[in-house]
């Protein structure tokens, strides 16, 4: 297994090919039933490099330089498809703040790992794939009853959620001319931080609610979807199947502790009513996260909860980083630590810390790497890449586990 480089040669077009490659076994019967077995939880990629142009000194008088000896070299080192080397692909080849861990408090070994960045759509909403730790400051995310209620009476499990469960809980008025709520404290939140705060909410008897943290909130009419008031804080209001929003709002955080509500209201343009007694709204997965984009619903108990983010959601695996550049930087909590003291980065890119990183906390890396690739063929026409040959020689690779 070589640890060189793939040459950097001149004649390379900017139109490299990069195709992901998953395994997987499909068995059908007479019927037409399909039964698929996945044998790759992350793919290999599959490179396609066309060369504009490779030349060979000596062709001509004007011909000096000589990337086809340099090519041709590699290609006999590595005897074709039998050994593999690294190869520095032009689409992705560095990350930043990469999350590969959440701290358990008795591991000390932890893998490189990276995703793809892009988005992924589930019944819940359209979400960007992680790639750091996620973390739900909101606790009792999904128990509104265990919430304090002011002028209202709250319950738990009263209605179908999003998800389909029987989970989404009610908050009613009551008989108050006032504003009629639910409240929860949100603790853990660092002064001048960008937090979101989100809920997925649906009307019931009464048409309009309110998601806010501190001072910061938006109203929805929760018959149109539409803005009905706002703090002027960025919001956002997605609408999903069977009457159900997601509404959002950021909030820069002014203290560490700061109240969330969900209110319910009758008329459009004001917070406070007259309640009956009867007024209805439901909500569902309340959540409290750093950053300016809502993800998806993390449920908390007691306490906050920040989960490692996996390749792609529905998916058990990601993909390592097995052959890290010099260089990497590796953090707990966004404090950059000391190679050789107090970790090691070791063959795979397997991470050996010295102590234990505390329970929760949050390990990023941020740095260079490899694909681990081989030549595709045992044999090439040596004519086909020697010289100028424009638009016609292609070179294929495959990464390698």
């Amino acid at each position: 297994m070589s640890n060189q480089i793939f040459p950097a040669l001149p004649g390379i077009a900017i139109g490299v090919k990069r195709s992901p490659v998953y395994s997987t076994l499909v068995q059908g019967s007479i019927s037409g039933k399909e039964t698929r077995a996945a044998f790759q939880s992350y793919p290999r990629y599959r490179f396609t490099i066309p060369l504009n142009f490779v030349r060979k000194a000596g062709f001509s008088a004007q011909t000096i330089y000589d990337e086809a000896a340099t090519l041709n070299a590699f290609y006999m080192q590595h005897r074709g498809q039998w050994d593999s080397f690294l190869y520095p692909e032009p689409y992705d080849a560095s990350d930043t703040a990469m999350g590969f861990g959440v701290a358990d408090g008795a591991t000390k070994i932890f893998q490189l790992q990276r995703r793809e960045p892009g988005n992924y759509t589930t019944v819940l909403g359209t979400f960007p794939v992680p790639t750091v730790p996620r973390t739900n400051l909101c606790i009792r995310s999904q128990t509104i009853a265990s919430w304090t209620g002011t002028n209202a009476t709250l319950a738990n499990n009263a209605t179908g959620a999003p998800d389909g469960s029987v989970t989404a809980g009610k908050i009613t008025d009551t008989s108050t001319n006032a504003q009629h709520y639910a409240s929860n404290t949100v603790t853990g939140l660092s002064i001048g931080q960008t937090y979101t705060v989100s809920a997925y909410v649906k009307a019931g008897t009464l048409g309009f609610c309110y998601v806010q943290l501190g001072t910061s909130y938006v109203n929805v009419n929760l018959n149109t979807g539409l803005m009905d008031m706002t703090s002027g804080a960025p919001y956002q209001i997605t609408a999903l199947p069977n009457g159900w929003y997601r509404v959002s709002v950021q909030r820069l955080a002014a203290a560490t502790s700061e109240p969330m509500l969900i209110g319910a209201y009758a008329t459009t343009g004001t917070f406070s009513y007259a309640g009956a007694g009867t007024g209805t709204i439901y909500t569902w997965a309340a959540q409290v996260e750093p950053g300016i984009v809502p993800t998806e619903p993390i449920v908390t108990a007691a306490a906050a909860v920040t989960v490692s983010p996996s390749y792609y959601p529905g998916t058990d695996g990601f993909e390592p980083v097995t052959e890290p550049a010099p260089g990497i930087n590796l953090y707990i909590n966004g404090v950059l630590f000391t190679n050789g003291v107090d970790y090691t980065i070791g063959a795979g890119g397997v991470v050996t810390w010295t102590g234990y990183p505390a329970v929760g906390a949050v390990l990023t890396w941020t740095g260079g790497y490899y694909r681990r690739c081989r030549f595709e063929m045992d044999e090439w026409e040596m004519e086909q890449i020697v010289n100028m040959v424009w638009g016609n020689a292609q070179l294929k690779l495959i990464s390698v586990k």
